[in-house]
């Protein structure tokens, strides 16, 4: 090899990683869409009214949110959501969420719908803090009556919260084991970089789920065909208890709500079920 060519290659490994080149691999992770759809706009959901509220951040933007009081509910899930879209398109969940019995808070990142700002790992992470001390702080929900709610890369973001407050339980559909696992699954000279190239924090649901945790609820659609089922069968398979794992037999990642939607709403709802029989036993 000559030194020209020796010069090539080590100038596109330092251009091309994560040290570097992070800006590059947040514009592959996340897709934003600042538009909101209009049916978001209706007064309710299954009857329950619906308030639009916006709070802020830890580096002050305002975040995006929307809240369903369930008349009667003792559990409020705090929905941290995937790599696409905004909340507005996600009443599908909010309706699944209130069928389960459960009140409902779901909010945008920085830069997804009307939140303001832009997103990072970093910045979803600090986001699910804020939307959680918000709740917490400003609603009066208490940790014992609050479930982590994370929807695919949002899954990362809901374990990063639990590890870092007290919650009653989580719930994980479609999970990753880790970010940089699923990454690097996916673009192979991520492989060549060490760990101390990557941002501190990189959503490894599966070390934190080794440990102590709430009662944990899997949710996975077999024929997910972006973050594959096997990431949910390793994260049972190797999570200290309490757990559960739900495989819906004819879903794949994104027609979750509307393929074997009454399993998934029976599995919710025994689980928010058995998070209030455990309140009511103690």
């Amino acid at each position: 090899m000559d030194a020209f060519a020796f010069l090539f290659y080590i100038f596109m490994y330092v251009i091309l990683s994560p040290w570097v080149a992070m800006g590059y691999y947040s514009s592959m992770l996340f897709f934003p869409i600042k538009e909101t759809y209009e049916a978001y706009k209706t007064e309710s959901v299954l009857g329950v009214k619906q308030e639009e509220i916006f709070f802020p951040t830890a580096n002050g933007n305002k975040l995006h949110a929307l809240y369903f009081k369930l008349p009667g509910a003792q559990k409020t899930c705090v929905v941290n959501h995937g790599n696409g879209s905004n909340i507005t398109y996600r009443l599908a969940l909010a309706k699944l969420i209130l069928q389960s019995g459960a009140s409902v808070f779901m909010y945008d990142y920085q830069g997804y719908g009307l939140s303001q700002g832009s997103p990072s790992i970093d910045g979803i992470c600090t986001d699910g803090l804020a939307a959680y001390d918000f709740v917490v702080n400003q609603e009066a929900v208490k940790p014992a009556d609050l479930i982590c709610f994370g929807e695919s890369l949002g899954t990362g973001v809901a374990c990063y919260v639990a590890e870092n407050r007290p919650c009653a339980g989580i719930i994980l559909q479609s999970p990753f084991s880790s970010l940089l696992a699923i990454a690097r699954s996916r673009i192979f000279w991520l492989w060549l970089y060490p760990r101390w190239m990557y941002p501190k924090i990189m959503l490894d649901n599966l070390s934190y789920l080794k440990g102590a945790h709430p009662p944990l609820l899997l949710v996975h659609g077999v024929n997910d065909e972006i973050v594959p089922v096997s990431n949910s069968e390793e994260l049972n398979k190797l999570a200290s208890e309490p757990k559960t794992l739900v495989l819906l037999p004819n879903a794949g990642h994104n027609d979750i709500y509307g393929v074997d939607s009454e399993q998934y709403v029976a599995a919710m709802k025994k689980f928010v079920a058995d998070l209030s029989g455990q309140d009511k036993s103690k």
